[in-house]
């Protein structure tokens, strides 16, 4: 069952008709050299989590390809989607994961 959206998800205008999907970025404990970004994903109810991203804040958009389960149903499948980082994962949104 997907579940709805979190309080407070950013949202955006699609670039060139692409998505733009916010993504929030979660340090682990146990990594130094990388964090995950966490995209939201409305077809599939849940957050993608998109890995290797380094330590850095991204400085642009950056595309990726979608996580979902049944992928090729997705609205994502033809175009991807463009990430954009807009601050850390709230702990109140753990519950999502």
């Amino acid at each position: 069952m997907k579940k709805r959206a979190p309080e407070g998800l950013a949202y955006f205008d699609p670039y060139e008709g692409t998505p733009v999907l916010a993504a929030y970025r979660q340090t682990l404990p146990d990594q130094r050299d990388t964090d995950l970004l966490l995209a939201w994903c409305s077809f599939c109810g849940k957050f993608h989590i998109h890995g290797g991203q380094g330590k850095t804040p991204l400085q642009h958009d950056t595309h990726r390809r979608p996580h979902c389960v049944l992928r090729d149903e997705s609205p994502y499948a033809r175009s991807g989607y463009f990430l954009r980082e807009v601050g850390p994962f709230p702990k109140e949104w753990d519950s999502y994961l």
